[in-house]
């Protein structure tokens, strides 16, 4: 934990960026604040059960040669909702592995929409990114994509998004010092300059994000996040991190002592939701999706995915 003199810092570094000129368009600006509040006990709510009766496919093994993938026609008759995720753990809040089963967000709205549905969820995770995910749906490999998907354009071409079934957003974890530079006035002009190195996660919209943001920087693309993203900022090889506050929010809980050297600020106005994402084709899928998202599920908010998965933050 952070000793007194510290938590002091923090508090009076935190005010005085308050008073910065943080523009950045006339829409939208930056905020510092990640402040982790509690959530009255009456209010979070029961624990996510564990899922353990899952059934999963192997790449070689079709699972219905004639199966119409993303037709919900089908999917109703054949009795299966094939779901197409990362083939790795996506902690921490996604797909999680563990010794009572599966757990997560994805797989928790997976389940649900297959008990909605009437049919058996099989999952295919067998794809690396969720790009790989997108071109699954769009080439007709499985029903519906679920694997924390974020919107651009470009996958949009490919497919539908559902509404959100995970409300988040956009945050830059930027070091302090970057902030009272004798050149920068103001947050913008010290992360959109060609001196400025910006890291984020490849294959994710962050990177055509931060590429519009800051036009001007050198936008790093990583593999790992706190191997690779995280680790260059504090070794001082980038200036910012940039992605949701359901990864950044977990990391500043796990290591506290991060707000000595690095702030994090919310980018007001720009949310990030996740959604699932149906084949283009797939219509009614969709509709029904977006009817089930709005009436028979419980979307979670940011603070009470934070809470019910706290023991799965590392």
């Amino acid at each position: 934990m952070l000793g007194r003199s510290a938590r002091l810092f923090v508090m009076l570094v935190t005010v005085l960026v308050t008073a910065i000129s943080l523009r950045l368009t006339n829409k939208n600006a930056l905020s510092p604040s990640l402040v982790k509040k509690s959530i009255p006990q009456k209010d979070i709510p029961t624990l996510i059960p564990h899922y353990h009766n899952i059934t999963f496919v192997q790449d070689d093994i079709p699972v219905d040669p004639n199966a119409v993938y993303g037709n919900l026609d089908d999917i109703v008759k054949r009795k299966k909702l094939i779901v197409c995720a990362l083939e790795k753990d996506n902690k921490p809040f996604f797909q999680i592995k563990g010794k009572d089963g599966y757990i997560g967000e994805d797989i928790r709205f997976a389940s649900a929409l297959g008990k909605a549905l009437g049919v058996e969820v099989v999952y295919k995770m067998l794809y690396k990114t969720r790009n790989d995910v997108i071109d699954a749906i769009h080439n007709g490999e499985g029903d519906i994509g679920i694997a924390e998907i974020s919107y651009t354009p470009e996958r949009a071409k490919k497919v539908i998004y559902s509404t959100l079934y995970i409300p988040s957003r956009k945050v830059i974890l930027i070091n302090r010092a970057a902030t009272i530079s004798e050149d920068s006035d103001t947050l913008n002009e010290a992360l959109n300059n060609p001196n400025a190195k910006i890291a984020v996660m490849k294959n994710t919209s962050y990177e055509n994000y931060a590429e519009m943001l800051f036009p001007k920087a050198q936008i790093l693309r990583e593999h790992e996040w706190e191997n690779g993203a995280i680790k260059k900022l504090q070794e001082g090889k980038v200036v910012a991190v940039i992605w949701d506050e359901l990864r950044i929010k977990p990391l500043i809980s796990a290591h506290p002592d991060l707000l000595l050297k690095f702030m994090p600020v919310i980018i007001k106005g720009e949310n990030d939701p996740i959604s699932a994402v149906t084949n283009i084709n797939g219509y009614s899928l969709n509709l029904f999706i977006n009817k089930f998202l709005e009436n028979n599920y419980k979307v979670l908010t940011e603070k009470e995915i934070l809470e019910i998965y706290k023991d799965y933050i590392k």
